[in-house]
């Protein structure tokens, strides 16, 4: 699968249109870019690898509490477009076990979260 999918990724070639006609060839060098038809589905892909393994980490840890809120169904993240929800009760176990799977993730995917773009909130169910 993966072979495959870097297949798609690393043996693209793009043309220029002027005027409405195509000239020349060049092959793409540095894989996916935005726009890419072909990331909402790799992004889909990765991040179901990614809650395989939040829900393996919290089966795993016995001390670990999902949010009152999402506990009922087990939900854990949710993923829409290019953004990433985690919902976890915030103790420190419970919490941790999200840090370190997301840093497994980072090693095992490359992919690394933008700190500059993340936001944190920990709001206990006593505010909702």
């Amino acid at each position: 699968m993966v072979d495959w999918i870097m297949t798609c990724v690393s043996t693209v070639s793009f043309s220029l249109s002027v005027n409405g006609n195509l000239c020349g060839y060049f092959k793409g060098r540095r894989g996916l870019r935005q726009g890419d038809p072909i990331s909402p589905y790799l992004f889909t892909l990765v991040m179901e690898v990614l809650s395989l393994l939040l829900h393996k980490a919290a089966d795993q840890h016995p001390a670990f509490r999902y949010h009152d809120k999402c506990k009922q169904q087990k939900i854990i993240n949710v993923s829409f477009a290019n953004d990433l929800f985690l919902f976890v009760n915030p103790d420190m176990v419970s919490v941790k076990v999200m840090r370190d799977t997301l840093e497994l993730f980072t090693r095992l995917s490359g992919l690394t979260p933008n700190l500059v773009k993340s936001t944190m909130f920990f709001v206990t169910s006593l505010l909702w």
